[in-house]
């Protein structure tokens, strides 16, 4: 009896430990996504936050030991007034968030491309880790600046780089959203790496820059209110650079932000069927790991339901390459229970019963 309770405790006591996630990427390699056609809104998982036009499918960037180099296609931004695309991710309450994205920039850009925001929530209320780069007046360089909330404009609260950075010219960058203890003290944080640089295994200490914060401006993962936690992105066009992003990787961890996520097999290695693992751990607080495997390359969905066969969360809802896969859910924002993770491809179905106690 002792020794089962002290495997329980145990169990339970293991649920605190962090595990990094990728929580989604987009090469925008999904088959509706035909380069000089517009990004496609219905099926891929991004929605129209405002506006419309603008946001094309573009060729793909390349960027030496980039996971998504060469993947795909990329999206091209326009600077056209109040065009908006969303695209949402298991809300993150705690912890970071990354952000990671090959960048290539044309020409003009004064306002940001890229913000961070809640899920659920109004997208264009709640933004935070405004991303911007824009040219110099003859054009031929860039600067990038980091702005933690939807008003800031100055102080701690935003930082710029000097016109370091060239148009035509494919850089990574990566956006740190943290989510700090208390409230009002959330902050942003940006990184730049060129080719000569190349991109750190480990993330480094000081970034390109920030951290910035803003004390007037509510937290992403503040508890409090409808929609709390860090857990969508938003493609903003309007004033914003003519520029073209790929290989957009959202994780919870620098490692999973810039490596590739996926079993790194040759063709002859890589699973030839799908298959649902069970969560681990389980039973979890708050947080709980899925494994999975995909057998051929096709549109994925994997989605958790309630006892009462609602659904709650998507974890995965998009198009991926064979392969072998891992996400996450959190479920701090929902009551202690049994919810069933049920994954579907093609004509493969699989669905495990996970205990939520808190």
């Amino acid at each position: 009896m002792k020794r089962s309770l002290f495997l329980f405790v145990l169990l339970l006591g293991c649920t605190t430990i962090t595990f990094g996630q990728l929580l989604w990427v987009d090469n925008f390699d999904d088959p509706v996504h035909v380069v000089g056609t517009p990004l496609d809104t219905n099926t891929s998982g991004w929605k129209v936050a405002s506006g419309s036009g603008g946001d094309t499918i573009a060729a793909g960037l390349t960027f030496t030991g980039y996971p998504g180099s060469g993947l795909g296609n990329s999206i091209q931004l326009f600077s056209i007034s109040g065009a908006k695309v969303v695209r949402t991710f298991t809300a993150q309450t705690s912890g970071s968030v990354y952000a990671s994205f090959m960048f290539n920039m044309v020409s003009g850009g004064s306002s940001y491309f890229f913000n961070f925001s809640t899920n659920p929530g109004d997208p264009n209320n709640s933004l935070c880790s405004r991303t911007s780069a824009y040219t110099n007046t003859t054009g031929d360089s860039i600067a990038f600046s980091i702005q933690h909330a939807k008003a800031s404009t100055a102080g701690t609260s935003k930082a710029s780089t000097e016109m370091n950075y060239l148009v035509n010219t494919t850089y990574i960058v990566v956006v740190k959203y943290t989510i700090n203890s208390g409230t009002l003290n959330d902050a942003s944080a940006m990184y730049i790496f060129d080719s000569n640089s190349g991109i750190p295994a480990t993330e480094p200490t000081t970034p390109t820059l920030g951290p910035v914060t803003d004390a007037s401006y509510a937290d992403l993962g503040d508890a409090s209110g409808a929609g709390v936690g860090c857990g969508s992105v938003m493609l903003r066009q309007s004033n914003g650079p003519n520029c073209y992003l790929d290989g957009i990787r959202i994780a919870t961890t620098w490692e999973s932000a810039i490596t590739t996520g996926v079993d790194n097999k040759s063709d002859a290695e890589q699973p030839t069927s799908f298959a649902l693992g069970q969560n681990y751990p389980n039973p979890f607080n708050p947080s709980t790991n899925f494994t999975y495997q995909i057998g051929n390359a096709g549109f994925v969905s994997m989605k958790i339901y309630n006892v009462l066969g609602q659904e709650v969360s998507t974890l995965v809802n998009e198009y991926k390459r064979a392969g072998s896969y891992q996400t996450a859910w959190n479920a701090s924002r929902f009551d202690s229970g049994i919810y069933f993770c049920k994954m579907q491809s093609g004509t493969f179905s699989d669905t495990k019963k996970i205990i939520f106690m808190k």
